[in-house]
């Protein structure tokens, strides 16, 4: 379904005026990447691996999702957690080293940035992708093209409901959103689709469709469309 009109109002220097906005979702080219038949009838790992991928800041939420996984742990100790993204030797890392210590949790792994090709296998060999985006300041998640190419694999999604997250990700249907403070809901998202593989197949498959529907030829058409009706409306 196409996404509807929005109309704000907006009051300038004591004049009204109301503004038509219409959102236009980005494209992807991720699923061309990967053969249909292998994201639908993607193998699930018998370790229950969570995978993460974006550089390590405040903004991607590692401080949560590492709440959340803690909270796994506990009634899954074979859990295990995967950060793909650049790492920098800062507070933030260090913070999340001490968290890591202080909670005794096993198995996280930042794996620092990596080739695509390594992206690529470990989208494959993982079992949900999680990202849990906080708003830092004037600072948030756009889109998350991130959440299509882990449809591209099949992947179903676990994250927050914040900035533009619950545009890429459809709550229910692709993946499951919390709010962005809510760690112990994120880990039961993470449950869910760690111990229910039909729920987790059929969001990953949806999440494939979505990466699939969301193309550049649809945002170009769309955005073609909406500079028309701009013009006929002037």
């Amino acid at each position: 379904m196409a996404p509807a009109f929005y109309r704000y109002r907006t009051v300038i220097y004591g004049f009204e005026m109301r503004t038509r906005i219409k959102p236009i979702l980005n494209g992807n080219d991720f699923w061309k990447q990967v053969p249909q038949s292998q994201a639908l009838n993607r193998r699930i790992p018998e370790t229950p691996i969570i995978l993460s991928i974006g550089d390590v800041k405040p903004r991607k939420g590692y401080h949560i999702s590492l709440e959340s996984y803690g909270i796994v742990q506990t009634s899954l100790p074979a859990a295990r957690y995967l950060i793909a993204g650049q790492v920098r030797q800062n507070s933030y890392y260090a913070k999340l080293l001490q968290m890591i210590e202080d909670r005794r949790l096993k198995d996280v792994t930042f794996l620092g940035a990596l080739p695509a090709s390594e992206l690529s296998r470990l989208y494959q060999e993982s079992s949900v992708f999680l990202l849990a985006p906080q708003q830092e300041g004037l600072q948030f998640e756009g889109f998350g093209l991130v959440f299509l190419e882990a449809g591209a694999y099949g992947l179903p999604v676990v994250a927050t409901r914040t900035g533009g997250v619950p545009e890429a990700v459809q709550d229910g249907t692709t993946g499951l959103l919390a709010e962005p403070d809510d760690s112990e809901g994120l880990a039961r998202a993470l449950l869910r689709l760690l111990t229910e593989p039909d729920l987790a197949r059929e969001l990953g498959r949806a999440n494939r469709h979505r990466a699939e529907t969301l193309t550049w030829e649809r945002n170009a058409s769309e955005q073609f469309q909406a500079y028309q009706e701009a013009l006929a409306a002037a």
